[in-house]
């Protein structure tokens, strides 16, 4: 089971973003040990005011090196958003947290739970303590 929605605000979430970066996660390893997965970490875990829930890492693994961002919806929220407006706002934070545009997205699929996931090409530019945004 995963942690409790807990929304804090947006500069909060920014503030503390970088910790979601390090270390690698290695998606091989975590296969095999799923107490270790990401969305069980609160420093990989942004839940923001309006709902929409952000698990962030970058993943590695044989022919994988990407930056993970995957999103849900409380189901409290709803309610705010229809599918257009829902997916404007995943893209829009996609966008801020990746620092990358549409185009550099690698894959993008959407889970049997409905949950989006998104993973961007770990950039060569990337440095030991650069973060975005």
């Amino acid at each position: 089971m995963g942690l409790p929605f807990s929304p804090e605000p947006e500069e909060s979430i920014v503030a503390r973003y970088h910790e979601a970066l390090r270390p690698e996660i290695d998606v091989l390893h975590v296969a095999g040990h799923p107490e270790e997965t990401p969305w069980k970490f609160r420093k990989h875990v942004f839940d923001f005011p309006d709902g929409i829930r952000m698990i962030a890492s970058v993943d590695k693994a044989p022919g994988l090196h990407a930056l993970h961002l995957s999103f849900s919806l409380d189901g409290g929220f709803a309610w705010i958003y229809n599918p257009d407006t829902l997916m404007q706002r995943i893209l829009a934070l996609c966008e801020k947290f990746s620092g990358c545009k549409k185009k550099s997205r690698v894959k993008c699929l959407i889970s049997p739970g409905g949950v989006a996931h998104f993973y961007f090409a770990k950039l060569p530019v990337w440095k030991e303590n650069e973060t975005t945004p």
